[in-house]
């Protein structure tokens, strides 16, 4: 059915362009799967185009008006990503509920491997944690100056001045 579409269109085409002395473009012509893809390579160049220009690494970055085909591809891509995540993190944590999985440092005796995995563990979530922290204690501070700075620039209400 769609090589017939395709000949039907392409005839169409060349008949249009004998007519005009004009070359007519696929996507000119009766709906084919040439015009589709003159459709998909139109928007993929303007998407680039529009990225190249901007400066922007990734497709998905580009205002609404210049998404095509890239963007649409790279959004389907992280939500097919996002689902498989939570899948897994569901099923991880359902085999782990039911004791068919259990993380070495979870063992009990301790074994090796779990001394090992829980030392791991706390050198690496050690500096976040401190990280997180030292940040909290940023924004309090800075929080703490400008409630001192406003108070300092508002004058008190006197009521013997009026």
């Amino acid at each position: 059915v769609e090589v017939a579409t395709v000949v039907a269109s392409e005839t169409e085409r060349a008949r249009r362009t004998v007519e005009t002395g004009e070359r007519t473009r696929p996507l000119d012509a009766p709906p084919s799967v040439l015009g589709k893809l003159e459709l998909f390579v139109e928007a993929l160049v303007k998407e680039e185009t529009a990225r190249a220009s901007t400066g922007r690494a990734r497709p998905v970055d580009n205002n609404a008006a210049n998404r095509g085909p890239l963007a649409d591809a790279e959004r389907r891509a992280a939500a097919l990503v996002d689902v498989l995540f939570h899948y897994e993190t569901e099923r991880y944590n359902a085999l782990r509920d039911s004791g068919l999985i259990q993380r070495p440092m979870d063992q009990s005796p301790p074994n090796p491997l779990g001394v090992v995995e829980g030392v791991t563990v706390g050198v690496v979530r050690a500096p976040i944690l401190v990280a997180a922290l030292v940040a909290r204690i940023r924004e309090l501070i800075d929080e703490v100056r400008t409630e001192e700075a406003a108070r300092s620039t508002t004058p008190a209400f006197d009521p013997s001045e009026r």
